[in-house]
């Protein structure tokens, strides 16, 4: 998969699976997504910090076995790990 691929996947996870609320929060996933983004660009973040702001929650969008009791996946940093690992190397 290409980083255009790659780009898109990314983004088709946080538009289709961002509809969830956060995490018992009164915003969906998408809008904290976003909201951390904009914050990120508040502050004259460099791009690379702005995308990382947009997409720092996209493992709690991913499937995992193990969750922390209605707060999100337990280890949604390593769900996109594994996710990338297997289906992009």
């Amino acid at each position: 998969m290409d980083a255009h691929q790659k780009t898109e996947e990314l983004f088709s996870i946080l538009l289709t699976q961002g509809q969830a609320d956060y995490i018992g929060e009164p915003v969906s996933q998408l809008e904290h997504a976003v909201q951390a983004a904009q914050l990120a660009e508040r502050v004259n973040a460099p791009d690379e910090v702005v995308i990382a702001a947009l997409f720092h929650d996209i493992g709690h969008m991913i499937e995992s076995a193990e969750t922390m009791g209605g707060y999100g996946n337990a280890d949604h940093e390593g769900a996109w790990r594994r996710i990338h690992e297997k289906s992009w190397l």
